[in-house]
C-alpha cells in the first residue's frame, strides 16, 4: 500500500489531504479521487505517510510536469491561493482527453532549471520589446489581432475548438511564439526560453478569480520554473517591474526617458464649475486641434462621448471637420496609432479612486497617450485636479519620478516594499477574521478595515505566507507587491 499527498481540484480548506494507492505513484500524476461526498480529481504533490483513514485514489494516464507544480505551488503560496484550485488552472476541462507521456517530455531537469534561475535576472525594456519569441503576453484580448500574422494568439474567451487546437500544438512543441492573454500562462510548454509581458503595468493583467495572481509575477515564477528570460516591456515601467530588475540598474537609467516617448504640451483646463465637459464648448475644441485626434475616456463613456461627436458632426450640423475623430477607452490607447492630437477626459477616474498607487497609474497613462502623439502634438487634460502630483511629475524624468515614489513607499511599508493582502468578505464575517489575525503575530496596528456595499476588505501589511493557514480559501484573497 502506498500513501500520496493530493491536493483536490475542488474548492478545500486544506491544500492536501491523503489517499492511497495500489502502487506507487510519481508526483504530478492526475487521480480520480472521492472528495466531499463525490468523486472528482486531484494532483500528486508528493507522498504521504501512512493515515488509516486514506481513501483509495485511482491514477488516469496524466500527468503534470515538474515544472507545473513547482510554478503551481508558487503561485498558490504567493497569492494565499488554495493549491487544487491553482492546479487545476493547468488541467482545462476543454483541453479534451489525458496527455499520456506528457509529462517530463522536452523540459529541463529540476536542477538545470535551478541553475538558469540563479544564473538570471528579469530584464526590462522600456517602450517596446525585440525580438518577440516563446510566450508574448497582452493585457487586452483586443490587442492580439496585431499579432494575427505573427503566430497563435491564445485567449481564454475564444471558442473551444480554437483554444484545445492551440494547447496540443503547445503540447507538441510546434507553436512558437505564441501571444495570448493571462490565460496563456498555463498552456503546456514542453520548453520555454522567454518570457514577454507587454505593458506590464496594466491593470486588464490582474486576475479577478482565484487565484487572484498578477500576469507580470505569475510570468517570473514560470520564467524561474523554466530557467527563461523574463522581459518585462512598457513605455511606462511600473514600480514593481523596476524593482524586480534591480534599482542600481534604475538608476543607471534614471535620467533616460522612455523609448519613443514624445513630450507633450500638457493642457489642463478648468471644469469652471461643471462636473461634464461635453455640453460646453468641448466639441467645437476639437474641431481646431490638428488631427487625426483621439478623445480617450473611460470604457462606460465611450459610446456617450462617441454619439456626441457622431451628432455634431452630422451633414448640416454646426461644427464641421469632426470626421477625423476617434473615441476610444484603454484599449484604443494600447493600439499604439499615432495621432495629431490626444484629448482625456479619463484621468479623473483614475485621481478619485483611493489607494496609494494613484499617482503611478495616472503618470503611466499621460505618458502612453503622449507616446502616441505625433511631434509637437497637443495632449489635453480635463481635469478637477490640476494641482495633483501626477502633473507636476511630468515634468521630470520617469526614473526619477519612480526613485522618489520608491522612497514614499518605504517610508509607508508599502508595496512592492512590502506586500500588501487584500481580504473580501461578508460584513458579518470580521469577528472570524479578528480572531485568526489575533492567533498571527501580526500588528494590529497594521490591519485596516473598510466596508462597502455590506462586503468586508481587510488591509494587511506583511509577509503573505503566514496567513495563508489562517483564512479559509471560500474569501476573496489579494495580494499586492
Amino acid at each position: 500500500m502506498h500513501y500520496v499527498a493530493v491536493a483536490p481540484l475542488a474548492v478545500s480548506r486544506r491544500d492536501t489531504y491523503t489517499y492511497r494507492t495500489d502502487s506507487e505513484v510519481p508526483a504530478g500524476t492526475v487521480v480520480a479521487i472521492p472528495y466531499a461526498g463525490r468523486q472528482g480529481l486531484g494532483v500528486v504533490m508528493e507522498a504521504a505517510g501512512p493515515d488509516e483513514r486514506a481513501k483509495r485514489a485511482v491514477p488516469t494516464e496524466e500527468r503534470l510536469p515538474a515544472w507545473q507544480l513547482r510554478f503551481g505551488r508558487g503561485l498558490a503560496e504567493a497569492y494565499l491561493a488554495p493549491l487544487g484550485q491553482t492546479m487545476g488552472l493547468f488541467l482545462p476541462k476543454w483541453r479534451g482527453g489525458p496527455a499520456a507521456g506528457f509529462a517530463e517530455t522536452g523540459s529541463k531537469s529540476a536542477a538545470a532549471a535551478s541553475a538558469d534561475r540563479r544564473r538570471s535576472r528579469p530584464e526590462i525594456r522600456i517602450g517596446g520589446a525585440a525580438g518577440l519569441d516563446g510566450l508574448v503576453l497582452v493585457p487586452e484580448r483586443a490587442m492580439l489581432k496585431q499579432f494575427t500574422a505573427e503566430g497563435p494568439c491564445f485567449s481564454g474567451t475564444a471558442p473551444v475548438p480554437e483554444r484545445r487546437d492551440i494547447w496540443e500544438q503547445v503540447r507538441n512543441g510546434t507553436a512558437k511564439p505564441v501571444f495570448g492573454t493571462r490565460s496563456a500562462l498555463f498552456l503546456p510548454w514542453k520548453r520555454l526560453d522567454q518570457v514577454v509581458v507587454l505593458h506590464e503595468d496594466e491593470l486588464g493583467h490582474q486576475n479577478d478569480r482565484t487565484p487572484r495572481y498578477h500576469a507580470r509575477e505569475a510570468a517570473r515564477l514560470l520564467a524561474e520554473a523554466h530557467g527563461a528570460r523574463l522581459i518585462l516591456a512598457s513605455p511606462a515601467p511600473s514600480l514593481r517591474a523596476w524593482e524586480l530588475a534591480g534599482l542600481p540598474q534604475a538608476k543607471a537609467g534614471a535620467e533616460a526617458k522612455a523609448e519613443g516617448a514624445a513630450s507633450p504640451t500638457l493642457i489642463s483646463p478648468k471644469y469652471d464649475g461643471f462636473d461634464d465637459p461635453l455640453p460646453h464648448g468641448f466639441i467645437e475644441k476639437l474641431a481646431e486641434l490638428p488631427g487625426p485626434v483621439l478623445v480617450h475616456t473611460v470604457q462606460s463613456r465611450v459610446r456617450q462621448v462617441r454619439d456626441a461627436v457622431k451628432a455634431s458632426g452630422a451633414p448640416g450640423a454646426k461644427v464641421a471637420g469632426l470626421s477625423n475623430i476617434t473615441v476610444g477607452g484603454q484599449s484604443t490607447v494600447l493600439a499604439g496609432k499615432r495621432y495629431g492630437s490626444v484629448v482625456t477626459l479619463g484621468i479623473d477616474a483614475i485621481l478619485a479612486r483611493p489607494g496609494f498607487m494613484v499617482t503611478e497609474r495616472a503618470v503611466a497613462l499621460l505618458r502612453k497617450l503622449g507616446g502616441i502623439l505625433q511631434p509637437n502634438g497637443p495632449l489635453l487634460v480635463y481635469s478637477k485636479h490640476r494641482d495633483h502630483p501626477a502633473f507636476a511629475a511630468l515634468s521630470k524624468p520617469y526614473g526619477t519620478f519612480l526613485q522618489e515614489e520608491m522612497r514614499d513607499r518605504e517610508a509607508l511599508s508599502l508595496p512592492p516594499v512590502r506586500p500588501l493582502v487584500r481580504i473580501s468578505t461578508a460584513k458579518d464575517d470580521r469577528p472570524k477574521i479578528e480572531k485568526a489575525l489575533g492567533q498571527s503575530d501580526i500588528d494590529p496596528r497594521r490591519v485596516r478595515y473598510a466596508t462597502e456595499d455590506g462586503s468586508l476588505t481587510v488591509l494587511i501589511k506583511g509577509d503573505p505566507k503566514r496567513l495563508r493557514g489562517l483564512i479559509s480559501p471560500e474569501r476573496r484573497i489579494g495580494v499586492e507587491y
